[in-house]
């Protein structure tokens, strides 16, 4: 009896950094751009990251913000109020594809206070006038659901995953081949 196994997989087309690049284009840069478009979504919509309605604010708060507005920095949005705050709004998506790090983060020349700290974070921890915790963008706290909560960033992880196994398929298939044959005795 002879036993003959063929396959029509080829490892070796993964060679060098195909796979990295894949994971890289497919995976990391798409759940980057979903991240920003969250961030910048949270101010239009006066909604956090989860899809919350922000936490109004305090009437001594609002009080202050009447005395100051005149037109220009008049707005219903709870997170613009002179503007500062959105203006640290990430603009770009800083990449490495060597390191495999894809990362959403603020123009610092622009977040940061007076002080050198980074402004945002104010809004995060609840240290602003009132203390209203506003959620704005994603930190190691989202981390154990983050990429497979729907609200976060599931969706486009999955999406990703699924480009991903799509382009392995096509990349490795070729001609069936054999493999291995060998003659056993019975």
């Amino acid at each position: 009896m002879k036993i003959t196994v063929s396959s029509n997989v080829y490892f070796k087309k993964l060679k060098g950094k195909k796979l990295q690049k894949m994971v890289f284009d497919d995976l990391l840069k798409p759940i980057a751009r979903e991240a920003l478009s969250n961030i910048k979504k949270s101010f239009q919509n006066n909604t956090d990251i989860n899809g919350n309605a922000y936490a109004d604010y305090s009437p001594r708060y609002e009080t202050w913000k009447k005395s100051i507005e005149d037109g220009k920095y008049a707005s219903n949005n709870k997170m613009v109020l002179k503007g500062k705050l959105q203006s640290s709004i990430p603009i770009k998506i800083f990449t490495n594809e060597n390191n495999l790090k894809v990362i959403v983060r603020p123009d610092y020349k622009k977040a940061l206070n007076r002080n050198n700290k980074f402004y945002g974070k104010y809004h995060l921890t609840g240290e602003t006038p009132g203390g209203k915790v506003r959620k704005w963008f994603y930190t190691s706290d989202e981390l154990p659901t983050l990429l497979t909560d729907d609200k976060l960033l599931g969706k486009p992880f999955k999406e990703g995953m699924q480009r991903i196994n799509q382009r392995l398929q096509k990349e490795l298939k070729g001609k069936m081949r054999i493999i291995a044959g060998r003659k056993f005795e019975l």
